[in-house]
């Protein structure tokens, strides 16, 4: 699996817009997990894995691109992939949830906010993996106490109870 820096992002993101503009069709990719946090809100990330998309519309379209790519640069076929839906959020959740990092004639491509990229985070609960993100991102939400940062969650997560490592982390965080 490759590794990718903020700077190797940003020009796997900009190719993938180059050749999803090609296609002719509107598209509209929406970033999560590390490589939103990297792209967006934390220059000094060091690299991601992957990218991790919720939304891709068409998505057939932003697959084959993607492909390509992986093929060009001898990435894996994954480097760009929607398995984090299973961590999806309530679908109307009020607050608007995307911002947008690229958009170049009928091609979108956004990042989560920091609220829904901190929601998300919580409930993956993945320990250390995801510490440097949630310091950044509760920072970036302006939050100062545990009870702010599991408010933020229950409005992403209405049906889900944060998890008790994910409550740890915070308390180390925030209390």
């Amino acid at each position: 699996m490759a590794t990718f820096t903020r700077e190797e992002l940003v020009a796997a993101i900009d190719e993938l817009v180059h050749d999803l503009r090609a296609e002719g069709v509107a598209v509209r990719v929406q970033i999560v997990g590390g490589a939103a946090v990297a792209l967006a809100y934390d220059d000094d990330r060091m690299s991601t894995r992957d990218v991790d998309v919720l939304g891709a519309q068409p998505e057939d379209v932003v697959q084959r691109c993607a492909q390509r790519l992986a093929e060009r640069h001898g990435w894996s076929s994954d480097w760009l992939n929607t398995k984090v839906r299973m961590f999806q959020p309530d679908p109307d959740h009020p607050e608007p949830a995307w911002k947008i990092f690229r958009e170049v004639d009928s091609v979108i491509v956004e990042v989560g906010t920091p609220e829904l990229l901190l929601a998300m985070k919580l409930h993956a609960a993945r320990g250390r993996r995801d510490l440097e993100d949630i310091e950044v991102l509760v920072a970036h939400c302006g939050l100062s106490t545990v009870a702010e940062a599991e408010a933020l969650f229950e409005a992403h997560y209405s049906a889900e109870v944060l998890k008790d490592r994910a409550r740890a982390q915070l308390e180390r965080l925030l209390d």
